[in-house]
């Protein structure tokens, strides 16, 4: 069995007054797909940005056998911890095409036009919208094109947050299968998610955050098998 790609110990996160994240203890494997349920409040955000180093934190994090720690969010990233946080972040002044070569920072000049390429390929309505404004995009495709953002440099971790937030069907159906066989491939994702069903279609693995704390964890056949621990606890859409 090969080492943890992430670790976190006792994370904990603090927005002046208020525990956000109360000593949250997680591991992720190389190709492992690991959803993060929880209510609003629960501290999903908090925890993915505390992995992405966008927001201080206390505890112990590693990433690749590096203490990543008090690294910066641009450290991190160039580690291959890749993460696409909540909203569409995209550059609205610039197309599609553009936001995608912005988004290349890490890869080496001589391949950066084929990986912009095999994003094209992932995501065929992209393709089609190359040279069109990136703020005229729909919200699902919007959302394409932030995870096509990350995927450039071939990650060894993504985290997604919200990911299916105030998408239709079809958007979903989309991401899903693209973000199954990068796992499939070796990258390990964690995402952020409200709805159980896309979770549990997605994702090997399941933790629900309570209050800060990890309230449940369980692989998601289980889950499917017998939701009755979920519905207990997590109210979420099914």
């Amino acid at each position: 069995m090969s080492d943890p790609l992430l670790v976190a110990k006792d994370l904990t996160v603090r927005h002046g007054n208020q525990v956000a994240v109360n000593g949250v203890t997680i591991e992720v494997e190389p190709g492992e797909s690991v959803a993060i349920l929880g209510r609003n409040g629960s501290g999903k955000s908090s925890l993915a940005d505390a992995i992405a180093g966008v927001v201080p934190c206390q505890g112990s994090l590693r990433f690749d056998g590096c203490d990543v720690s008090t690294l910066p969010a641009p450290a991190r990233r160039r580690l291959g911890l890749a993460t696409v946080r909540e909203g569409h972040r995209i550059l609205p002044g610039l197309t599609v095409d553009e936001n995608l070569r912005a988004a290349a920072v890490t890869v080496p000049r001589r391949d950066v036009s084929g990986a912009i390429a095999a994003q094209r390929q992932l995501f065929p309505a992209l393709g089609e919208r190359a040279r069109v404004a990136a703020d005229s995009l729909s919200g699902g495709q919007q959302q394409m094109l932030v995870v096509a953002q990350a995927l450039l440099a071939q990650p060894k971790m993504l985290v997604i947050d919200e990911m299916s937030l105030g998408l239709a069907p079809a958007a979903i159906a989309t991401l899903v299968p693209v973000l199954s066989d990068a796992v499939a491939q070796g990258m390990a994702l964690m995402v952020i998610e409200q709805y159980v069903e896309v979770a549990i279609r997605l994702c090997q693995r399941v933790l629900v955050l309570e209050t800060g704390r990890v309230a449940l964890e369980s692989d998601s056949l289980s889950l499917r098998r017998d939701p009755a621990p979920l519905r207990d606890l997590y109210l979420g859409d099914f």
